[in-house]
């Protein structure tokens, strides 16, 4: 990983720079993702950034996304759609967003990972953790990548747990999911399987971590939003640098 290089790119993808190369950590993959394929991120119109990512894991299959939360299970669901798009509209979208046709079936070589050592190279590392978000349905994995110059952490989706907490342990930085305030999450039981803002500071002051970076924040966590509150009562409880990501953000390890 090449010293301070950390791109944020949209709340949910991260790009790290090991070796020149990015390595992609995606949003949980979704019903209607699931093939991981990554050509082109758009950046606005008539501006593109392709990325070329060796590797690429994934926290969860979420299908609890299209199905409905956890709390809302016993909920019919029904979904219809076409059975495949036409061939002409799939090439037009795939030229949109910055791609060459023809439009190649994708051939992705994935295989399952647990907890433990997931990859590693001459100079990096990377190991999971359970996250705590949609069990017992479903397993999602934090990640953090180690390398000399310093180790980050990803926790993805989750509350604030044990595994999560010894996988950051003093970490130079963790980009935590932290989608409202705690005391509104709270106040409509939102807060299970999930980090609010001080829910996130008290993982990142227990493990030890020099810096807390917000992501996967939901809409009243925007920059329109008076961030200095939450700042001051996250500094209650935690004493180290505290980020809210945007849309590009550029952040030195």
């Amino acid at each position: 990983m090449r010293a301070g290089r950390h791109s944020q790119v949209g709340q949910g993808r991260t790009l790290p720079h090991s070796g020149g190369q990015p390595v992609l950590h995606p949003p949980p993959l979704r019903p209607q993702h699931r093939l991981p394929l990554f050509p082109a991120l758009p950046l606005g119109p008539g501006r593109r950034q392709g990325v070329r990512a060796k590797r690429l894991w994934a926290q969860a299959d979420r299908r609890d996304h299209a199905e409905g939360h956890r709390r809302r299970r016993r909920l019919r669901v029904r979904l219809a759609g076409p059975d495949k798009p036409p061939r002409q509209s799939t090439q037009r979208v795939f030229v949109n967003r910055g791609s060459v046709p023809p439009r190649m079936p994708p051939a992705p070589n994935a295989k399952d990972i647990g907890v433990g050592e997931v990859a590693s190279g001459k100079n990096w590392q990377v190991t999971s953790a359970l996250a705590e978000h949609a069990q017992p349905w479903l397993d999602s994995l934090a990640y953090r990548v180690d390398t000399p110059e310093g180790s980050v952490v990803f926790t993805g989706d989750t509350q604030p747990c044990d595994t999560a907490r010894e996988l950051a342990r003093d970490a130079d930085m963790m980009l935590c999911m932290c989608w409202d305030d705690q005391a509104v999450m709270e106040s409509v039981n939102e807060s299970e399987g999930q980090c609010g803002t001080t829910g996130a500071a008290q993982l990142a002051q227990d493990a030890g971590v020099k810096k807390l970076v917000l992501i996967h924040m939901g809409p009243s966590l925007s920059k329109d939003t008076p961030f200095e509150r939450h700042v001051d009562e996250m500094t209650r409880m935690y004493d180290g640098e505290i980020i809210f990501s945007e849309e590009l953000m550029r952040i030195e390890v």
